[in-house]
């Protein structure tokens, strides 16, 4: 016979992963924001800067990523935060 266990919650004093976590990185843009890519890897040229924020993905080496895309190529691009820079309206 299996028992069932009963899952206690966290005492105050243990740590928890939380959207409130200020030691986790949280993303600096939002879905559906305008931003300017500017590549780190020389040997992926952007043909244009202005991206389109499509989707927030989990973080790679403490940095969060990001799903992009421009109007101006038919495939979406990840990027890293370091990467992006607020779009400026013209």
């Amino acid at each position: 016979m299996i028992a069932a266990v009963a899952r206690r919650p966290p005492k105050s004093s243990e740590p928890r992963a939380s959207a409130e976590d200020p030691s986790v990185p949280r993303h600096k843009y939002k879905v559906g924001q305008m931003v300017d890519f500017i590549p780190s890897r020389a040997a992926v040229p952007a043909s244009v800067r202005a991206y389109k924020i499509l989707r927030l993905l989990p973080q790679e080496g403490g940095e969060p990523l990001y799903r992009i895309k421009t109007i101006a190529e038919a495939f979406e691009r990840i990027a890293k935060e370091s990467e992006l820079v607020r779009s400026t309206p013209m």
